[in-house]
């Protein structure tokens, strides 16, 4: 036999790596606003031409040494890695969470064999003669599915990889003109001991063993249940005669849950097929990517299968097998994450039990470093298939967990939102940095009273003291001065109301930028007076995700352009070329005058730096931190309020944009950004640059003073000469702190390659002592 045979466990090997080459070239804009890439390429290669056809898939493959001699090297199966834990979470543990390396996982035979005779030769008179004389002779040929390739962060340590479970199966006679009786009385033993040792009843009727007998008795008949790695050693030790375990690689996430939402699910194309044995099926039902990264990039990540071909005589006997094609593993993807990052991002959600979202970007290239969106999945518990009842519970659950906040949750921007309405005003000319209105403790629109947060006359304030002190009458009378269709149209140049275009699309909403023409269709009343206040302050019908919130203030740091979220860097093969590349992008540039950014920034700086600042929670000693926070009105018929802070550090020359939301219950009414949302903040970044120091990332140096003129290029602009204006002490100014270079690239895991590659059917023999 050869297809119904029993299957053993592959020995313990070292397994090939596919080499996911970690780019972090600083990449920019020119001034023409192309993005500029600065991919390294693979030894030394030159990255492709983007008008050219990417190169073919790598002949990753793994082959027989013609040899085939005893104690030559184990054969290597690409695509997949050492298995990483993580730590579970431990109170008085240091290593919480810590991803360690464990031993690696044994590359699967996609078939074994019983003991050989001495000789395995066929005999070609045979096969010739069983040609000839025997017209029950039956080919077999299979499709083996190859390895699914790697997702890895932008280090290329893996968040999506490979490992080994099994399935069980029932062997049937091969031998033909048995009788229906023989065959149910020899094949449902061995179907009542699968189902009990796999734990799952199996319910076969005697019709379907006839069927299988006739139609496809060279397979085996599986179980639809996977059984684990750990279960199948033990079970190895005592397997029934005539159960097979059938190893083929399953998908497996060593963060567990950390960027959950992303990787997305797993699921089994079909069940195994039945009726007749058709030419080159499919041995197991293959794996696709149902959400995230897994479904966007399916087809590059997707390996190529190979092809096993097999002939018997009537009597069962094999008589001649060959395989036809090697499976190929499928292609590495890349990602923009740092992993470190993302955890850091992720603890600082999940220490709180927050609801909620945290997302940080480069804002030189648009990288998404970190994007968490807490309560998340486990992607683990997918990959086993998941029955009807335990995925309504997942969509029925009431904190949302498959829903991913950073993308399609839909929130009132609120105070985050004053950036714009700034910047739109002081565009118009209309209002200038040191134009002031009194911050009244509220207003009136027709019969409506709006209120300043505080509910208290804070008197006379400029642009700075009013982004410090989050007023909102001071930004009615700001958006009143400028106008409707202008504070519509900055808010759409920052990327309002319209999706990032980040690589999930499926998984992003554009949310909501209204404008005149918007309130006249949903007739609502001009874009004036009481509408226009609450679009001031972020409230409503202006609606975002944290990724645009985030986007925003990309932008505002950077000051000459808005990047576009970029989670995708590259696609590589196995060998670590570069198959395709994803070159950083902007909206398009914002010809923002130096001056009103730097006013703007400088409020935002204060926000956290001043005594009187909103979001003073935010600050770290490591890094000067500008920041902006945000309370608003969610849900009102539940009482349901969200909170916000987001901004840029350092605050002098900016290297990253993040946002943090958190989405409060109903009824809870004392949240506020600062009190809420700005020590997660802090805490997330605090973590951060201790890892970025005692990774070698960090490059100290000394924050320029307020009226430095900085580098060129450095992020950092300076307001025209103008007659000096007494301000709120402290307003403006930048705490010496150090300042963070972009992380630089980590060499990448060097793939062993191991000489005397073997066949799949010497290894397990030589596993067997045979």
């Amino acid at each position: 036999m050869l297809l119904a045979l029993p299957l053993t466990i592959a020995a313990q090997e070292e397994v090939a790596v596919p080499r996911a080459v970690p780019v972090d070239e600083e990449e920019g804009v020119d001034p023409e606003g192309e993005a500029v890439p600065r991919a390294v390429p693979v030894d030394e290669e030159e990255a492709p031409d983007p008008n050219e056809p990417p190169p073919p898939r790598s002949e990753a493959v793994v082959e027989e040494d013609e040899s085939m001699a005893e104690g030559a090297a184990e054969p290597v199966v690409p695509g997949v890695v050492p298995r990483a834990e993580v730590v579970e979470d431990s109170p008085d543990a240091d290593t919480e969470g810590e991803v360690k390396e464990v031993p690696a996982v044994p590359a699967p035979s996609p078939l074994q064999r019983p003991a050989a005779p001495k000789s395995t030769a066929p005999d070609p008179s045979k096969i010739n003669v069983a040609l000839n004389t025997d017209p029950n002779a039956r080919p077999v040929s299979l499709r083996i599915p190859g390895p699914r390739g790697l997702i890895v962060d932008r280090f290329g340590k893996p968040l999506a990889q490979n490992r080994v479970a099994y399935y069980a199966g029932a062997e049937f006679p091969l031998a033909d003109g048995m009788t229906d009786l023989a065959v149910i009385g020899a094949v449902r033993p061995v179907l009542a001991a699968c189902a009990v040792e796999a734990g799952v009843a199996w319910e076969v009727t005697d019709a379907d063993i006839v069927e299988h007998y006739k139609k496809r008795r060279w397979v085996p008949m599986y179980l639809n249940a996977v059984i684990s790695e750990e279960k199948a050693e033990a079970l190895q030790k005592k397997l029934p005669a005539g159960m097979v375990l059938r190893p083929f690689f399953l998908r497996s996430y060593p963060a567990k849950s950390f960027a959950g939402h992303l990787m997305g699910q797993m699921g089994k194309s079909g069940g195994f097929p039945s009726g007749e044995l058709k030419p080159e099926e499919n041995m197991w039902p293959p794996t696709v990517g149902r959400a995230g990264l897994e479904k966007r990039f399916d087809a590059e990540l997707t390996g190529a299968p190979g092809l096993y071909t097999a002939l018997y005589d009537a009597k069962g006997s094999r008589l001649a097998e060959e395989w036809r094609e090697r499976p190929k593993a499928g292609h590495t993807v890349v990602t923009s994450l740092d992993l470190d990052m993302q955890e850091a991002a992720e603890r600082g959600l999940r220490s709180r039990g927050v609801r909620g979202s945290f997302v940080i970007m480069d804002i030189h290239t648009g990288d998404v470093v970190a994007m968490a969106s807490t309560p998340a999945p486990d992607p683990n518990e997918w990959v086993y298939g998941i029955g009807d009842e335990e995925y309504k519970k997942l969509v029925d659950h009431p904190d949302k967990i498959l829903y991913c906040r950073s993308t399609q949750g839909l929130y009132p921007p609120a105070s985050t939102f004053k950036i714009v309405t700034a910047l739109a005003a002081l565009e118009t000319e209309k209002v200038d940095p040191d134009t002031e209105y009194r911050c009244y403790k509220g207003m009136y629109f027709g019969k409506i009273w709006m209120w300043n947060h505080s509910h208290r006359d804070e008197g006379p304030m400029d642009v700075v003291q009013a982004i410090k002190r989050s007023c909102n009458t001071w930004f009615f009378q700001a958006a009143k001065a400028c106008g409707g269709p202008e504070l519509a149209t900055m808010g759409s140049r920052f990327g309002f109301g319209d999706k990032t275009g980040i690589c999930l699309e499926e998984m992003e909403v554009a949310g909501r930028m209204p404008n005149p023409e918007y309130y006249a269709k949903a007739k609502k009343g001009p874009m004036i007076g009481g509408n226009l206040a609450n679009v001031s302050i972020g409230q409503g019908d202006v609606e975002a995700t944290p990724l645009q919130v985030c986007q925003m203030m990309a932008g505002v740091a950077r000051g000459d352009a808005v990047p576009r979220p970029r989670l995708v860097k590259q696609i590589q093969d196995v060998e670590g070329r570069i198959v395709h590349h994803f070159p950083p992008s902007v909206r398009g540039t914002l010809t923002i005058s130096k001056e009103n950014l730097d006013a703007v920034r400088r409020g935002m700086r204060a926000v956290v730096a001043d005594g009187n600042g909103t979001g003073t929670r935010a600050g770290i000693s490591a890094v000067a931190m500008a920041g902006k926070t945000g309370t608003g009105q969610w849900q009102p018929a539940k009482r349901q309020y969200v909170a916000w802070f987001a901004g840029f550090l350092p605050a002098g020359k900016p290297d990253y944009a993040y946002a943090c939301l958190y989405e409060g219950d109903p009824g809870e009414d004392e949240i506020s950004g600062g009190r809420k949302v700005a020590p997660i903040v802090a805490d997330v970044f605090r973590n951060i640059y201790r890892t970025l120091d005692r990774r070698g990332d960090l490059k100290r140096k000394r924050e320029a003073q307020e009226g430095e003129v900085p580098e060129e290029g450095g992020g950092e602009v300076t307001s025209r000469k103008r007659k000096p204006k007494p301000r709120a002490e402290g307003a403006g100014a930048s705490a010496s702190a150090p300042v963070a270079s972009n992380p630089a690239p980590q060499p990448a895991p060097v793939q062993q390659r191991r000489g005397g590659l073997r066949g799949f059917f010497d290894r397990i023999r030589r596993k067997d002592g045979q």
